[in-house]
């Protein structure tokens, strides 16, 4: 069961109700996900999986599947969940440090834009917004010119406590 476009609730009610579990909450309005298929599936775990290898072994940061991120969203409390996400938190409040957005059909580049601001807003220092289609990678960083990358190419992630390089050919099937 998934809940109505534009259902404003409180929240607590978001926090609460389960039938909100996987939907995102801002400006006091229940934001429903689209539904990713296999392929969106598929290239989410192999984010996971390029990060979580990439990463140093018993560094600080954690790797993690749509983690509920609470943000300051124009001023009000609000709650993203990016496909994947790498921080340093336990309890993700805040940006966090890496955030993985892959497109699903229905949405939209401009949302992920709107998604990749809130997460600036908030701490986040790189968002990837992964293209499925095109089988690109579009990475943005405050302040800089978005980079486009292709399968042939590897990700330059300087945010971590080391820097590392990440195949984008890694996170298709």
């Amino acid at each position: 069961m998934s809940a109505a476009p534009h259902v404003l609730v409180t929240e607590r009610e978001y926090l609460t109700n389960p039938v909100y579990e996987h939907a995102e909450f801002v400006d006091g309005v229940i934001v429903e996900r689209n539904v990713g298929k296999k392929k969106h599936a598929e290239i989410q775990g192999l984010c996971f999986a390029a990060i979580r290898a990439a990463l140093p072994k018993g560094g600080e940061f954690y790797v993690g599947v749509e983690l509920h991120c609470r943000l300051e969203v124009r001023g009000r409390a609000g709650y993203r969940i990016p496909n994947v996400a790498a921080t340093q938190n336990d309890v993700l409040v805040g940006g966090p440090t890496l955030a993985v957005e892959v497109q699903s059909p229905g949405d939209s580049l401009a949302q992920a834009i709107r998604k990749a601001q809130d997460y600036f807003a908030n701490g986040t220092r790189m968002v990837w917004i992964v293209l499925p289609d095109e089988e690109s990678v579009m990475v943005l960083e405050p302040n800089q010119t978005p980079a486009a990358y292709t399968r042939e190419q590897s990700i330059a992630v300087g945010v971590f406590e080391a820097a590392l390089e990440i195949a984008v050919d890694a996170i298709f099937p």
